[in-house]
């Protein structure tokens, strides 16, 4: 039977149809291949990790008029006087028996402006932190591994330093293992560039970090003992 008007109009429609969905675009899904998205912003010029020790034995250090604050003080004037502005970071960790290891994150402006003096930023960092014991080791790991998975500071551009103020006497946790994923991450960190210093180091703590740092081949680190009058800090570049 030959084809009717009808059928032949159906025949179009469907070959129409066909060369229509052929021809739409598809939407991309990503993928491994996929280019990854920029930055939404820029990595930061400088960031300086600062971990205090919180514990009891080291606590009356980071009250109001204690060395441990003062030092902490002077540490982020030293390194960013001239600089309120610019797109620096500075994070405060806090290594006691919490694991919830920030305390504080945010430009070193926004430090002057949130605390209008040391004690209220003595005052904040008490009431912020927690002691139950001296999980340092661990604590530092918590710190580096925070700066190594942030793609605004850890990215071959931005300049970084580790400050410890803490007395390196670690009590919880296993020690063996505690010590050697410190040990990892710090040879992570000083192999892309960053530099350390430890201050107020329990004297019998002092010899081994400054064997381990030497081992991490870092280019430029810091341990002092807590009798150190005006000890050197490492520096950014």
């Amino acid at each position: 039977m030959p084809p009717t008007l009808r059928d032949l109009l159906f025949l179009v429609l469907l070959i129409v149809s066909a060369a229509l969905v052929g021809c739409t675009p598809v939407a991309d899904k990503g993928g491994p291949d996929a280019t990854p998205s920029p930055l939404a912003r820029e990595p930061y010029d400088y960031a300086l990790l600062v971990a205090v020790d919180k514990s009891g034995s080291f606590d009356a250090l980071m009250k109001p008029g204690g060395k441990g604050l003062a030092f902490l003080n002077d540490t982020v004037d030293h390194y960013f006087r001239g600089r309120l502005g610019n797109n620096d970071c500075l994070i405060v960790t806090q290594l006691s028996g919490n694991r919830q290891a920030i305390l504080w994150q945010g430009s070193p402006k926004q430090l002057r402006t949130e605390f209008a003096s040391s004690t209220d930023w003595a005052e904040f960092l008490d009431k912020k932190a927690a002691g139950g014991g001296s999980r340092v080791w661990d604590g530092l790991s918590d710190t580096l591994e925070l700066a190594m998975t942030d793609p605004y500071i850890w990215n071959g551009k931005t300049k970084v330093v580790l400050i410890g103020i803490t007395d390196m006497e670690n009590n919880l946790v296993d020690s063996y293992t505690a010590e050697k994923r410190l040990t990892d991450n710090l040879k992570a960190f000083a192999a892309k560039g960053g530099t350390a210093g430890l201050y107020f180091v329990g004297v019998n703590e002092t010899t081994l970090w400054r064997r381990k740092l030497g081992e991490c081949r870092f280019r430029d680190f810091v341990v002092e003992p807590s009798v150190a009058a005006n000890p050197r800090r490492p520096s950014f570049e």
